[in-house]
């Protein structure tokens, strides 16, 4: 699968249960996880 199907079908369940705000959130912090200064951001956009 390429980048885009992976984002596309991870949006497609994700979005559902945690919004498409919190989705796109997510997707970003995934997407540059090297970057990301604190996990904690991460584990926090999980959480319902």
């Amino acid at each position: 699968m390429s980048d885009r199907e992976v984002e596309d079908k991870a949006r497609d369940l994700v979005a559902p249960v945690l919004g498409s705000e919190k989705c796109e959130k997510l997707l970003a912090l995934v997407n540059n996880l090297e970057r990301v200064a604190d996990v904690r951001e991460l584990s926090s956009t999980l959480a319902n």
